[in-house]
């Protein structure tokens, strides 16, 4: 009996709704990996025409069909699972990296033995660089993104970060980095265990790099590996789930890490955050502006009513009843009613 050889870099890409984006992906991807990467598809809504798209670009690639959208967390684990890498790149479906991209990360990710994740540079679909690296979440920089702050004051909150992102040559270490594209050592998810799958869109990156930190791994960013990033490309598609998603997704993080006084501080961040963006919508009405309403006050009342718990339960259905064309909140997926 013949046993296959361990290939150096598995490749975990979750799909939702990527037919448009996905086959750039893939032929961006097979220029840049060698020949022996494993390559394994997660679709996260059980679309038939999945497995043909991939398997036109890579005929031996895995893919892992799941019924209903489970979130990205719990997809990412199905995708790892399986692997059988040295080295595991979370790629995003939207992304593309450039030729020798992925050389270089696992350079650097072989040259640092502290080094247990790697991210290159993001760039935007005009080439030019993107903020992806950031300090630990505090209240301090949740108020600078969600009141806009940044637009006013740039440098603010994020001290180096911005700078050197955006600046730098050579790599260097970060608290956490944008999960587009992230290249991690097994060594990792063997000690730390998997991503937490109570997130179910947004900040799992930043709570996997945060556990990586309390094992003693570094979280690196490397400028000179360059990846193209169209952002959102999936979650734009369901604007309920997107915009839950950026307010459950810090509550639970606050909770996991922060503890019960400034998880409430958060909350009322976010509620009041949540009341400018009604007020905004109301007196600034766009085509989605009813959408949006309607789905900030769901946001809001769940943050006024539940618990953590309960607010992943309700985000999970939110996310599982997610289908084509959705403009708001399903009538029996309401975020604050039962």
């Amino acid at each position: 009996m013949t046993i296959a050889a361990e290939p150096g870099l598995s490749v975990v890409i979750v799909a939702f709704r990527s037919g448009v984006t996905l086959p750039g992906c893939l032929a961006a991807l097979r220029r840049a990996t060698p020949a022996a990467t494993e390559l394994i598809v997660v679709d996260n809504g059980a679309e038939s025409a999945t497995t043909d798209l991939v398997r036109a670009c890579w005929p031996d690639a895995t893919v892992i069909h799941n019924p209903v959208n489970v979130g990205f967390a719990a997809a990412v684990n199905r995708g790892v699972s399986v692997a059988r890498g040295r080295h595991v790149l979370l790629l995003n479906p939207d992304a593309e990296p450039e030729r020798d991209a992925l050389k270089i990360l696992t350079e650097v990710l072989v040259a640092r033995r502290d080094a247990g994740i790697v991210a290159p540079r993001l760039l935007d679909s005009e080439g030019q660089t993107v903020l992806s690296c950031y300090p630990f979440l505090t209240l301090a920089t949740v108020a600078w993104r969600h009141f806009q702050i940044y637009r006013v004051l740039p440098n603010v909150v994020l001290g180096r970060y911005r700078p050197r992102a955006l600046q730098a040559s050579a790599p260097f270490r970060v608290d956490w980095a944008q999960g587009a594209c992230l290249l991690i050592r097994r060594e990792v998810f063997e000690q730390i265990g998997p991503l937490d799958e109570r997130f179910f869109l947004y900040c799992e990156e930043v709570d996997l790099c945060r556990r990586a930190l309390r094992a003693g791994w570094r979280t690196c960013y490397v400028p000179a590996a360059r990846v193209r990033h169209a952002e959102g490309g999936s979650s734009r598609q369901v604007v309920p789930l997107k915009l839950a998603s950026h307010y459950f997704s810090k509550l639970l993080y606050f909770d996991k890490h922060a503890g019960p006084g400034q998880t409430n501080v958060l909350r009322l961040l976010l509620l009041v955050d949540l009341a400018l963006r009604i007020v905004y919508r109301l007196f600034r009405p766009a085509p989605d502006a009813r959408e949006r309403i309607v789905s900030y006050r769901a946001i809001a009342r769940a943050l006024l009513a539940d618990r953590p718990a309960r607010i992943v339960t309700r985000w999970r259905a939110l996310g599982a009843s997610s289908r084509e064309g959705e403009q708001a909140l399903p009538a029996n997926c309401r975020l604050a009613r039962d």
